[in-house]
């Protein structure tokens, strides 16, 4: 992400050079430096963000507690996995998957669940133990 970074700085600054070259008016170079200017910032923002999301932690699932009768939710054990720090905090939520592709992710107290509509499993999840 570091390199990434910083050569998108350096690919920006010489598009910017180039493009302002073939420019005739002011107001044409104005809008070049503007619009490189704000993509930047927005490119910028979003590599810094991916960087402390990927490079810091993520939520990891430690059991699979339920199994929705009828579809492919379930609620999951997570805790938060901080590498070389070992684990955080725990939680308990429900995945409801969209379009197999996205899950939508919501915290859920086991002791409210309606227990006729899951079954309970409890299968070991991302993490093996010997």
């Amino acid at each position: 992400y570091i390199y990434i970074f910083f050569a998108l700085k350096i690919s920006i600054l010489l598009t910017l050079t180039g493009t302002i070259r073939q420019c005739k008016t002011i107001l044409g170079k104005t809008i070049v430096v503007v619009a490189t200017t704000f993509l930047a910032g927005v490119i910028s923002f979003f590599l810094i963000k991916n960087l402390f999301k990927f490079g810091f932690g993520n939520w990891v699932t430690y059991s699979i507690l339920y199994q929705h009768k009828n579809d492919n939710r379930q609620i999951l054990e997570q805790i938060y996995d901080i590498g070389a720090l070992g684990y955080g905090e725990k939680r308990i939520v429900e995945i409801k998957p969209i379009l197999n592709i996205w899950n939508k992710i919501e915290l859920v107290d086991t002791n409210k669940i309606e227990k006729s509509e899951w079954i309970f499993v409890d299968k070991q999840g991302d993490i093996k133990f010997p």
